[in-house]
C-alpha cells in the first residue's frame, strides 16, 4: 500500500475500492481518494487546466455555475466581500457575481496567485474539492480566511456507493483525485465548525462557519 492515510481525516482504516486504478475508501470520514502514485506533477495539472473549455461565452457552462449560484443567492448582499477560490484560467464565476453587483475576486494558485486578504464572507469553490491533493489543509485555510458566520459555497460531483466507482467518469480525470460522499460533508463539518445550510445531494453545498 503505497498511500500512508486518508489525505482529509488522516485515518488509517483504509479500504481499496474496485476499479482499475487504485483507490481508498476511508472508513472514518468516507472520503475516496486516488493512491499517492497517481497525483499529477503541477505541471500536468496545469496542462490537463489549460484544456477546459470554461469561458463566459460557454453557455453551458455559465448555466453549470448557475446551480451554485441560484441556492446561495437569499444569504447574499451587494457589501459582502466575496472570494472564487480556484477559479482556473477564467474567472468566470467572479465575473458573473461582479456583473450582478457583487464584489468577488479571483484567485487560482496557476493562474491568479496573489496573496489573499481575508475575511471573506462568501467562498465560492466550484469543481475544485476534487483536484485537492491536500483537501484537509485547502479546507482548513478556506476556514481561517472566513469571516464569522461567513458562507462556503461548493460544487463537486458526490458519490451515493462505492459500486459506481467500477463505471463513473468523473474519476478518469487525471487531476480528479479525491471523491467526496455527503457523510464526508458530516465530517467536514463537525470537525472544523460548519452548519450544513444547503446540500442539493448531489454536487451543491452550502456550508456556514459557526
Amino acid at each position: 500500500m503505497a498511500t500512508s492515510g486518508c489525505p482529509l481525516c488522516n485515518g488509517t482504516q483504509l479500504c481499496a475500492v474496485k476499479h482499475k486504478l487504485p483507490l481508498w475508501h476511508c472508513l472514518q470520514c468516507f472520503l475516496v481518494f486516488k493512491d499517492i502514485t497517481l497525483l499529477p506533477n503541477p505541471t500536468a495539472e496545469k496542462a490537463r487546466y489549460h484544456q477546459h473549455q470554461n469561458s463566459e461565452n460557454n453557455e453551458g457552462y455559465v448555466q453549470f455555475l448557475n446551480k451554485a449560484i441560484t441556492p446561495a443567492l437569499p444569504y447574499l448582499k451587494p457589501h459582502l466581500k466575496m472570494l472564487d477560490f480556484g477559479c482556473g484560467p477564467h474567472p468566470v464565476l467572479a465575473e458573473q457575481l461582479q456583473r450582478q453587483g457583487f464584489n468577488c475576486e479571483a484567485f487560482d494558485p496557476f493562474f491568479f496567485s496573489k496573496a489573499l486578504t481575508g475575511p471573506y464572507d462568501v467562498i465560492w469553490s466550484t469543481e475544485v474539492l476534487e483536484h485537492l491533493h491536500h483537501p484537509a489543509k485547502e479546507i482548513a485555510r478556506l476556514y481561517q480566511l472566513m469571516s464569522q458566520n461567513g458562507l462556503l459555497v461548493l460544487m463537486t460531483e458526490l458519490y451515493e456507493n462505492l459500486q459506481q466507482f467500477e463505471k463513473w467518469w468523473y474519476v478518469n480525470d487525471q487531476t480528479h483525485v479525491v471523491f467526496y460522499h455527503i457523510k464526508t460533508f458530516d465530517f467536514i463539518a463537525k470537525h472544523w465548525g460548519f452548519a450544513l445550510r444547503h446540500s442539493d445531494q448531489k454536487r451543491v453545498l452550502i456550508l456556514q462557519k459557526n
